[in-house]
Parts: C-alpha cells; structure tokens; sequence
C-alpha cells in the first residue's frame, strides 16, 4: 500500500481493514460546540447512507463524532476513525477506546480502521495543532467534505474556507 501519512506524521499506524481507505467518499467534520437543532439534520444524514456505497472518515470522537460514530457503527456504515494522538503500544481491544460504541464487533466484521499518529522520536499526542493537521488532511483526502455543524468563530470554519465539495447539514447561527 502506497504511504497514506499525513505531512506532519513520520508514521501512520493502522488497526483494522485497511481496504476501507479506498472506499473512503466522505469525512465527516463538527465544531465542538453545537446547537440542539444540529442533532436532526445529522442523524438524517446518517439514515441516508449506505453499506454498500459509503465509507465516512470521521475525527477525534469527541462530542458530536462520538455520537456520529455510534450512528454509523449502528447503521453499519464503514468507517475510518482518524486520530490526532497515537494508539497506546499495548492495545488488545479498541472497544476501550470509546466505551459506549461497539467498536470490536465492527473491526472483527471488517468495518473499521482506525489510524493513529506516530512519530518516530515519541508518541504524538492530541494537541489543537495536531487535530487542525489532522483535519487538513481528513478534508484533503475525502471527495465530500460532511460538516455536522460549523461556528463562525472556530477553527474548524478557517479551515473550510476556500473548499468546495462541502455540504454543511445544519447552517451556522452565530
């Protein structure tokens, strides 16, 4: 397989199947703080997606993409979890990654991949810099940019500038 790293990695590490890069057609991105009103339009959103056509990277699982995972591991949908941070040496189980989701049954169902950031000298953690790198190159390598929710004033609305291939399922309010 051709080297996938992001720019800011020396390593990319992979658990899972490793075939769903190339199936990847959409990543999903949210800023961190969301209305009410952005639940709806992205559970919709989840519904319309299909086990045979759609791939969805997706980022950090923090608030909205832990709930987005949990939708898709739900429906079935294939899905690449892109960490900021490395993947613990030692990890038997990735379902002790996000408790509440069963990550296990869709890894062993071929479901799954999850990536993390390795560096050669230490382990990367999740710092801002390395989210906003990681989601740089979420939007790069995805057809569809999928954003659940995006605030005028954060970061995530500075990266979308100048994309295209960007749906936004619930329109900013600020």
């Amino acid at each position: 397989m051709e080297d996938l790293s992001p720019a800011f990695l020396t390593k990319l590490s992979m658990m899972g199947n490793e075939l769903l890069l190339r199936q990847v057609n959409q990543t999903f991105l949210c800023s961190h703080r969301i209305p009410d009103t952005a639940f709806a339009p992205i559970r919709n959103w989840v519904r319309s997606l299909s086990l045979q056509h759609d791939c969805v990277m997706i980022g950090a699982l923090a608030g909205m993409e832990r709930f987005v995972l949990r939708l898709l591991v739900e429906h079935r949908i294939p899905v690449v979890v892109v960490l900021a941070e490395a993947l613990p040496k030692q990890i038997e189980d990735v379902s002790i990654m996000v408790p509440d989701v069963e990550l296990s049954k869709a890894m062993g169902e071929g479901r799954l991949l999850v990536l993390s950031a390795n560096s050669d000298e230490e382990d990367v953690c999740a710092t801002a810099a390395n989210a906003a790198l990681r989601n740089q190159w979420m939007m790069d390598y995805a057809r569809q940019i999928i954003v659940g929710y995006v605030s005028r004033q954060g970061r995530l609305f500075q990266q979308l500038k100048g994309r295209t291939g960007i749906h936004v399922l619930c329109a900013p309010q600020d």
